[in-house]
This record gives structure tokens, C-alpha cells and sequence, in this order.
């Protein structure tokens, strides 16, 4: 058997140390826009339903700025490969020349393309773009070289997955992962158990698939004038080492006035309580009923109350929530219960903000192991398992008011101040890029995407396809199409825009830098030649079992199964869905009906 192989694989991949000094270089393809760029324009009209707003554009990925002295953005949680290949692009470890490369990207938004619609932003699961990604990658393999830039049949590629590992994506993008880029690696917002593929992919995907942080709405950028992880000064500290019972208990009373007047309440959450996990719906009800008790209590409130803002079950972010959100700088803990999946976008919300997590199962936050080392986890977060609130044999707020000590608070707090640079994607400032018009080409597409035609539009809206496997005929008139740079500039509102250089990195160590660090480390991409069909075979089987046994998965195990039956449901009855493939199902042995037909 292979499992205790795999497992000692798994321990020294996680800790693996990332190499201070970077050696090597990457490449990335040069593909059209309307590949690299899948969000929908700014002057298209977006469906009633659509999880995404054009507040999300700007900013390189980080969106409209809310309060940009503080850092705060309207950012989309799926935003992780807009704002990383910004900053890819003008990273000093890029080359223009594959033969220099010991990684290549693969530049287009595989995630975003198959969830949303990249002309309306109706959610989806279609893929238009993928067959034609297809086509470029084959193309870039002939115009560079298979020597080059194939040498190592993908293993040396990596995919920016915006979206969780769990979803499900579209015919044409399955089709290039599973067929051209099944030796590639994926960097995506939630892995598995396994860091492997989920059962979706897993005949096909031979490498790992890696969970880098959900994009914070909190960012360093270059106008900023306090940051919003800065752990406060506490006066209290030096008297910790007296050993005299009076003025230790004199600093503790200190300390807990200082921590209230920082952070004035004890905790919060912003979200909904009916997620698509019946186990994660339960945790957070029992979660909110303590909470509107404890609110509803006369007793003394040691280190603030609770508070409680109920959303709607979407994806849309933080779109009417700025208060709530500005409340995680002034909260000490942030719940982080699972929702859909185990993890969410608000728990780098609130490390960013300086908030302590609260996490209900360990995994969500020990699957981020390059960002979150696993020796750190425990002193940045509180972990109250799932099964103590749901047996209501732990009140999580009797527990962090009386389980956790004020020396531990500051500690943990300190302990976010140095990690929270990490976790967040810095703005990449306008102007930069390998050339003048590479700068300005992406300051346009971060402003306006792109921007199509009217009969391409037609096109996309009525051009279907009968079989899964046919190349879609070209977008009529691309060629034709009006370059962004053509736009006058009296409608780009510049402000001072100009070329500032090729290449730029943040103040400090960023999300992105420590992707780098990895993506030039050989050992991210080993075994180089690929897991076996063993070895894939064994990876399933132990997803599986981990899934079904482990505290932090039950309940979560059939996630992919509902969110494939739902799709199954939606392409069902879906028969207008806007895409290029339409896939024959079965007959139904149902009278008066005709064959169903699933469109990508």
C-alpha cells in the first residue's frame, strides 16, 4: 500500500521551508484580452441575480476603494488571479524570454470564466473560453518551441484557480485541465484534504492543487495612512513580571481595560445562517441564538458584547456591509464557522483587520499551509470544535471570555501583526509592466475590461455547438474590434496616470511574494513526473476517508455531490444557457419527453 508514502509525502511538503534567496524565473503567456480579462465590462448590463457588481473593478482586482486611508476595498472574494497576476506582471522574477523560465502561467481566470458570465455576470457553469485556451496553448507550444516551453509536458505550469476546488466549472475548462493541463499545478482558494484534485478531476489531475489565501477587502497600497493590522501598544506589558499577587492582579484589571478600549467588543459575525450545509446551518444557528441571549443580558459583559449582522446566502462580499466590516478593527475575536466549504472569505477579513479567528474546524485555516506555517496556527486562531456548540456542551462566548487570558490575547494579536502582510494582496500601483504598452493595456482592462463588439456578442448569445469535443468557430470581427487604447482619455479620468516601470514589490512580504517563493521552488511541482494512476488512485481513496472520519469534514463530505446535483438540476431545465457546447444526455423513460440536453 501506498498510503503511509503518501502521507510522509504530505508531511514534508507542508514543511517545506520557502527559500529566502529566489533563484530562477517565470514566464508568462501572452494571450488576448478577452482571455486574461473573463469579468464583465463596465458598460455591460448585468443580470438582477448576478453575484458580481462593477464595484469590483478597479484597483488592479482590489475594487473601489471604501476607506483607502485604512486600506478597505470593495473586493470580490473570487478577485485571487486578477490581483495576482497584476502583481506577477510586474514581479522582478518575470522574463519575457520561455527559454529563461523554470515556470510557466497559464493566464487565464479558469474559476471566474466557468462560475459567472463574462458579458452579464449571470453565475453559470459554462465555459466558452476554454476550448480556445486549448487552441493558444497549443499555439504557444509551436511558436515557442515543445522544447521550451513543453519540455516537462505541463508539469512546470501553473493555473490561478479563483474559486473553491469544490465547484463545479464548465465543459470546455474541464477539458483543458483534465487534457491539456492535467500535469499542471493549481493554486486555488480551497484544496482538499489531500491537496489533490476533488473525485471531479481525479482520473485526470496529476499534481497538487494548493490553497492560497481568499482576497481580503483590506490591502496595502500606496496611498494608505494606517494599517489595518497594527496590533495596539499596550501600556500593561511591563508589569507582567512581578510576582507579587497584587500587581499581577493590578496588570490583569490594566490589561482588560486596554484590550476594551482598543477593541471594545468581544465578537462578531457578518453573515448568513442558511448555507448549503445542513451541519454548518446548525453550528451557526446555535451561534446566533447565544449570541442574541448574551446581548440580551443584563449581566456584566466582560470585554464587550456580541454582535450579530445577518446577510443573505451570496457571494457578493462585503456589498452593503461596510459597517459591519469596519467593525472587525474594533472587535477582539471574528467567528469563522463553515459555510458552503470550510472556509470563508472573512477569516482573512478579519486576520487582516487584526481580529482572532474563531474557527470551528481546524482545517480552515491549516489547508493555507505556505501562508499559515502549521506551527503558527495555534497562536493566531481559537479553535472551538463543531461538535461541543452543536452538543452545546461549549457556549463559544462563555469560552472566549473565560477560557482565554489576556496575556494570551495580546500574544495573539502581536502574532497577527507580523502574519497579516502575508496573507493580503497588495495594489500593484498603475504604470507598471515589462513595457509601456503592457502597463497601459492592463490599467485600461483593470478600469473597463474588455471590451466587445456587438457581433461578437450576438455570436456568444447564439453560437452552440452539438458535440462536447468541437472547437468553436473564432469570435466574428476580433479583429476589427476597437483597441482600449484608442479611448480618449478625457474618459478614463487618468489622474496623473504615467509609465512608472517595469517592475515593483510592496514594502513588505505579501500573498503574492510568498506564492513566488513557491512557484520558483522546484519542490512545489514534485514529483515532476506526475502522481501514478496509483498514487491518483490511493490520493482519492484517502480524500474519501478523510472525508467521511474527520471531525472537520463530517458534514462537509457531501459538498461536491449537492453542488453536482444542483448543477445537474440548473443544466436540466437550463436549455438557453448562453455557451458554445451542447451535450446529448440519455433519453428519459418518461412519456412525452424527449431527450434532455446539458449546454456549456
Amino acid at each position: 500500500m501506498l498510503l503511509p508514502l503518501i502521507l510522509l509525502m504530505l508531511i514534508s511538503l507542508i514543511r517545506a521551508e520557502p527559500h529566502k534567496k529566489l533563484e530562477g524565473s517565470f514566464f508568462i503567456y501572452d494571450w488576448p484580452d478577452y482571455i486574461n480579462d473573463v469579468w464583465p465590462p463596465m458598460n455591460s448590463t448585468l443580470n438582477p441575480n448576478s453575484s458580481f457588481s462593477h464595484n469590483f473593478r478597479g484597483n488592479n482586482g482590489a475594487g473601489q476603494a471604501v476607506d483607502p486611508s485604512i486600506g478597505y476595498f470593495s473586493t470580490w472574494q473570487f478577485s485571487m488571479y486578477q490581483l495576482t497576476m497584476a502583481r506577477l506582471r510586474a514581479s522582478p522574477y518575470r522574463t519575457l524570454n520561455p527559454a529563461e523560465a523554470m515556470t510557466f502561467i497559464v493566464p487565464f481566470d479558469i474559476g471566474v470564466h466557468s462560475y459567472i458570465d463574462h458579458l452579464n455576470g449571470r453565475t453559470r457553469v459554462a465555459s466558452p473560453h476554454g476550448w480556445r485556451v486549448i487552441e493558444w496553448m497549443k499555439e504557444s507550444i509551436v511558436k515557442h518551441g515543445e522544447n521550451i516551453v513543453w519540455k516537462n509536458r505541463g508539469h512546470d505550469h501553473f493555473v490561478l484557480f479563483s474559486i473553491t476546488s469544490y465547484q463545479i466549472i464548465g465543459i470546455g475548462a474541464k477539458v483543458f485541465l483534465t487534457q491539456i493541463c492535467q500535469n499542471c499545478s493549481v493554486l486555488t482558494i480551497e484544496t482538499t484534504p489531500t491537496l489533490t484534485c476533488r473525485k471531479y478531476y481525479s482520473n485526470k489531475s496529476r499534481k497538487w492543487w494548493y490553497a492560497v489565501p481568499y482576497p481580503s477587502s483590506y490591502h496595502w497600497h500606496e496611498g494608505i495612512q494606517e494599517l489595518p493590522w497594527k496590533a495596539p501598544s499596550y501600556q500593561y506589558s511591563n508589569q507582567y513580571p512581578y510576582s507579587d499577587s497584587h500587581t499581577i492582579s493590578k496588570a490583569v484589571v490594566a490589561a482588560e481595560e486596554e484590550i476594551h478600549r482598543h477593541r471594545p467588543y468581544l465578537t462578531i459575525f457578518i453573515g448568513s445562517v442558511d448555507t448549503s450545509t445542513p451541519r454548518s446551518n446548525v453550528v451557526r444557528r446555535i451561534a446566533k441564538r447565544d449570541c442574541l441571549q448574551d446581548q440580551s443580558s443584563s449581566s456584566d459583559k466582560k470585554r464587550g458584547q456580541c454582535l450579530w449582522f445577518d446577510t443573505a446566502h451570496s457571494c457578493s462580499g462585503v456589498l452593503n456591509q461596510t459597517d459591519g466590516m469596519l467593525l472587525y478593527r474594533k472587535t477582539i475575536f471574528c467567528l469563522a464557522p463553515t459555510g458552503d466549504s470550510l472556509t470563508r472569505k472573512s477569516l482573512f477579513d478579519s486576520m487582516v483587520a487584526g481580529c482572532i479567528p474563531v474557527v470551528f474546524a481546524k482545517a480552515t485555516i491549516t489547508q493555507y499551509l505556505w501562508h499559515v506555517p502549521p506551527e503558527i496556527v495555534d497562536k493566531v486562531s481559537v479553535y472551538i470544535p463543531a461538535q461541543s456548540v452543536i452538543d452545546n456542551s461549549i457556549n463559544f462566548i462563555d469560552f472566549l471570555r473565560n477560557n482565554i487570558s489576556s496575556e494570551q490575547i495580546v500574544s495573539m494579536q502581536q502574532e497577527l501583526e507580523k502574519l497579516a502582510p502575508s496573507l493580503q494582496y497588495s495594489i500593484l500601483p498603475y504604470g507598471y509592466g515589462a513595457t509601456e504598452e503592457e502597463a497601459w493595456r492592463y490599467f485600461q482592462l483593470s478600469q473597463f475590461g474588455y471590451q466587445w463588439n456587438t457581433a461578437s456578442q450576438q455570436h456568444h448569445k447564439l453560437n452552440k455547438r452539438t458535440t462536447k469535443d468541437a472547437t468553436p468557430a473564432p469570435y466574428p470581427g476580433l479583429e476589427n474590434e476597437t483597441p482600449l487604447s484608442t479611448i480618449p482619455p478625457s474618459k478614463l479620468n487618468l489622474s496623473g496616470y504615467r509609465y512608472r516601470g517595469k517592475t515593483w514589490s510592496p514594502p513588505f512580504r505579501d500573498a503574492v511574494d510568498v506564492m513566488v517563493e513557491r512557484l520558483l521552488n522546484r519542490s512545489t511541482v514534485e514529483p515532476l513526473e506526475g502522481f501514478t494512476e496509483e498514487q491518483a488512485i490511493n490520493f482519492a481513496k484517502l480524500r474519501d476517508d478523510i472525508s467521511a472520519e474527520d471531525p472537520d469534514y463530517v458534514g462537509l463530505a457531501r459538498i461536491g455531490q449537492v453542488l453536482a446535483s444542483k448543477e445537474k438540476r440548473r443544466r436540466d431545465r437550463a436549455a438557453g444557457l448562453d455557451g458554445y457546447t451542447v451535450v446529448p444526455q440519455k433519453p428519459r423513460n418518461r412519456k412525452g419527453r424527449g431527450k434532455s440536453q446539458s449546454i456549456d
